[in-house]
């Protein structure tokens, strides 16, 4: 019989939301966006290019997820259109979701609250997948502030109805930044990268590729440094405004206080 352990039931329960989220946005990207493929189609076909290809197909490959699908031009422009499309339910960003996730589950639950032997196991399986829901819409929020440079437009709460409070309390309560947020977007960003040349069957040629996504990374986080606002929680503009935020540069002394858009991928 299968392990019943929290850790296994919450990974299972996760992926399963996952998948779902999958599987909408391809329909919805297809629907969407130009050319009747979703981002996974693009990079599932690049995948199988890269594989036996010369370098300079590998190189096309590169330079088209990384300057028009993942890091575009005009503000993030295309990958933005792709959050557009899913209407920000896209896949989390793990790396940054899951631990969160996870720490809150474990507080609430043990392993005895999944055994098959518990009277209450259907209840607390419910529990635990609402509590994933909820994470869920946490990424999805992120996702839509990144779209509109970290403020809050009217109306916001009507895509997060009956959730909106616990979103913004449990991102409150984390203490992500700004910063944190768009580091672990390049990280993101980057693994679906590193999963297409990955791929790559010459090992040398792989290698170089994979060095390269290194440096873009590292490039990206750089740029992400010189913003002014990293250090901001993700929630500031719900509370605060452009004013708020100017005011608070100016009397820091920047003489730079124009607002800036929020993203490494000009």
């Amino acid at each position: 019989m299968e392990n019943t352990n929290l850790d296994f039931v919450l990974r299972k329960l996760y992926d399963i939301r996952v998948e779902i989220i999958k599987e909408s946005n391809a329909c919805s990207e297809r629907e969407e966006l130009s050319g009747k493929m979703s981002y996974d189609d693009i990079f599932n076909a690049y995948k199988n290019i890269v594989k036996d290809a010369d370098e300079k197909d590998v190189e096309y490959c590169f330079q088209q997820m990384q300057n028009i699908y993942l890091f575009s031009y005009g503000h993030d422009y295309i990958f933005k259109n792709k959050l557009k499309a899913d209407i920000f339910g896209t896949v989390p960003m793990e790396k940054l979701i899951y631990p969160m996730l996870s720490q809150d589950v474990k507080k609430k639950y043990s392993d005895e609250f999944v055994d098959l032997d518990n009277p209450n196991l259907k209840q607390n399986l419910k529990e635990i997948s609402d509590i994933v829901f909820i994470y869920t819409e946490v990424q999805s929020l992120l996702f839509f502030l990144y779209n509109y440079d970290f403020l809050f437009p009217e109306r916001w709460e009507e895509l997060y109805k009956g959730t909106s409070d616990e979103i913004i309390r449990i991102l409150n309560e984390s203490g992500m930044k700004i910063g944190d947020f768009l580091n672990e977007l390049v990280d993101y960003k980057c693994d679906y990268m590193i999963d297409v040349f990955g791929n790559i069957s010459n090992s040398s040629l792989r290698e170089k590729y994979l060095k390269k996504i290194e440096e873009l990374k590292n490039e990206k986080k750089e740029i992400i440094k010189t913003f002014h606002h990293i250090d901001l929680p993700v929630t500031y503009f719900l509370n605060h405004t452009i004013g708020d935020f100017k005011e608070m540069v100016s009397q820091k002394g920047d003489q730079d206080d124009d607002y800036r858009r929020l993203n490494p991928n000009k």
